[in-house]
């Protein structure tokens, strides 16, 4: 979708705005929706802030139809780690991607629609040197 952690809100909307022609007017909300036309997820963008220039915190995306995403993951990123607090999820820690400012944590799971068909999400999260710590121990 064009978006990244520690994307600036300006930024954000020009990107979003490119499929999803409803954000070329930048607002100041704390969170989000984005529905890009023509792709099969939702994203539910969240700023650190509602001010003007806060950038993105955390990124959502929900997949309806399943695309596959699991597999994609795994073959990029290995196994991944079971998160114990969610059951079902799987969580990677990504400490440097190509292009992006800062790492980040992945955390997918399969799950259920409001109208009981299968989906998948993705949460992306800024990868703090607290997370980083603990992954390690």
């Amino acid at each position: 979708a064009g978006l990244e952690i520690g994307q600036p809100r300006a930024l954000s909307f020009e990107r979003m705005a490119k499929l999803d022609p409803a954000k070329k007017t930048v607002t100041n909300d704390l969170k989000v929706v984005h529905t890009p036309a023509g792709r099969p997820w939702v994203v539910d963008v969240t700023y650190s802030s509602d001010a003007a220039n806060a950038e993105i915190a955390a990124l959502h995306y929900l997949l309806d139809p399943p695309s596959g995403l699991y597999e994609g993951l795994v073959e990029r990123y290995g196994k991944g780690s079971p998160v114990a607090s969610a059951q079902g999820m799987t969580s990677w820690d990504v400490p440097f991607c190509v292009g992006a400012t800062m790492g980040v944590r992945l955390r997918y799971r399969m799950g259920m629609s409001e109208k009981q068909h299968r989906v998948e999400e993705l949460w992306v999260e800024p990868l703090t040197a607290k997370n980083a710590t603990a992954r390690k121990r």
